[in-house]
């Protein structure tokens, strides 16, 4: 994602500032979604370790529920950077 980002800065540093602002929370949201995944996702093995069968389900659940709001908010990004014009 970082990766990804940097190759996306260029253009949307000249996106105008209304635009450029709303791909920049949308990506804020995507990666703090993402953040809540990855903390779910340890949390829910820790969970199985421990043999708590309903919990560590649970808790599978909500976080593939977090990955794919961030895939929605980085695709939306993504979609809205797009339309921006290339930089001369």
């Amino acid at each position: 994602m970082r990766a990804a980002l940097q190759m996306m800065e260029q253009r949307i540093e000249h996106a105008p500032h209304p635009t450029a602002s709303d791909i920049r929370k949308r990506i804020n949201a995507a990666a703090r979604h993402l953040e809540t995944a990855f903390a779910l996702w340890r949390q829910h093995a820790e969970e199985k370790a421990a043999g708590l069968k309903d919990t560590w389900r649970e808790t599978r659940r909500r976080s593939r529920q977090h990955v794919r709001q961030s895939r929605r908010h980085w695709k939306y990004a993504l979609r809205m950077l797009q339309r921006v014009p290339e930089a001369a």
